[in-house]
């Protein structure tokens, strides 16, 4: 059975025998790139099919487009080789979690416990994949339906929802114009459909060294168990996501 190969420089190649299948059936703008004003071009020099493309000289595809490089593109899409390497594994940029309200809404505790259940998702997806993030971005979209984002870069990078909400809960309210001690009581001056938080600035956790705070300094040096606070809080999430793979992520929650 035929199958595509790799060659060692990291070209694709389709063999020859299934490419003659493709050929004639595929037509032009079944290549990446050619749109509706390449085809034009291309049909007015009589290239009306893939196997017509694969037929014509780059000189002539050169003339019939006025790039070489264009020329060249094509001159190998159509023989069935592509010489973009060949990467199995794309690094994540993000990781985020959002959803939309039943009823659009001006209650602030109402978004603050979409937000932290949105918090848990992200952590809970770093701790899986072994990553920290070191920016969280809050996004909010209203009921005439604009969008609002904004975003923090945390002194240290973090996988807990713990570090997490708090800086969400922050971001609500400054990306909102509302002062910082408002209660959770204080409607929320614009009706919200949507809300999410989503970590940015990721890096491995076994890699990226965490500079300990003074404050983390002298509370390890106080503690029985010489643990901080954070570190005792992603221990207890870390568990919650032990019990959440067993029985379902709805098994159990932690209070932020």
């Amino acid at each position: 059975m035929a199958s595509t190969n790799a060659k060692p420089d990291g070209m694709l190649l389709i063999p020859k025998s299934r490419h003659a299948e493709f050929v004639q059936i595929m037509p032009l703008r079944g290549i990446p790139g050619i749109g509706p004003s390449l085809e034009q071009r291309l049909n007015a020099w009589g290239i009306d099919s893939v196997a017509d493309l694969a037929a014509t000289s780059e000189a002539t595809l050169a003339q019939a487009t006025g790039s070489a490089t264009v020329a060249h593109s094509l001159a190998l899409a159509s023989h069935g080789i592509d010489e973009r390497e060949v990467t199995p594994y794309t690094p994540e940029k993000s990781i985020g979690s959002e959803r939309t309200f039943e009823t659009d809404t001006t209650d602030m505790q109402t978004v603050n416990a979409l937000l932290r259940r949105c918090c848990d998702e992200v952590a809970s997806t770093l701790r899986k994949r072994g990553l920290v993030a070191k920016t969280v971005t809050v996004k909010l979209r209203f009921n005439d339906l604009t969008y609002r984002t904004k975003a923090h870069t945390m002194d240290r990078p973090t996988d807990t929802a713990g570090v997490l909400y708090p800086q969400s809960a922050a971001l609500l309210k400054a990306m909102l114009g509302m002062l910082p001690n408002a209660g959770e009581d204080t409607p929320l001056p614009r009706l919200v459909r949507l809300a999410g938080v989503s970590a940015s600035g990721l890096t491995e956790r076994e890699t990226t060294p965490v500079q300990m705070s003074i404050d983390d300094l002298l509370e390890q040096d106080a503690a029985p168990s010489r643990q901080t606070r954070s570190t005792r809080l992603r221990d207890a999430e870390q568990a919650l996501d032990a019990i959440r793979q067993r029985y379902g992520k709805g098994a159990a929650s932690i209070g932020l």
